[in-house]
């Protein structure tokens, strides 16, 4: 947890603020730091897991599924929009509502 924290503490401190520019035009520091956000959850919530038989094993299995997945897919549309963006292609930004 202080790892996580000082992660998304300190490089906005360096470089007074979260990027040059504006978060609204380009989120991808925002939804970089969601991503490592569900990233650093994975492990904690499959400490919480169930027995196979449990009446609540279903949801456990469906949060789990959803927030590793959501972070695999959020993290490869950021890497195919920075690989565009380095190609000179205009791309789309979407908003990401969570």
């Amino acid at each position: 947890m202080t790892f996580l924290s000082a992660f998304l503490s300190l490089p906005p401190q360096h470089v007074d603020g979260w990027t040059s520019v504006p978060v609204d035009s380009n989120p991808h520091a925002v939804l970089g730091c969601v991503t490592t956000g569900l990233c650093f959850l994975q492990p904690f919530i499959a400490l919480l897991r169930c027995a196979p038989d449990h009446r609540d094993r279903p949801i456990f299995n469906w949060i789990h599924w959803l927030v590793g997945n959501g972070a695999q897919v959020e993290e490869t549309r950021e890497m195919k929009k920075k690989k565009k963006k380095k190609e000179g292609k205009s791309v789309p930004h979407f908003r990401v509502g969570l």
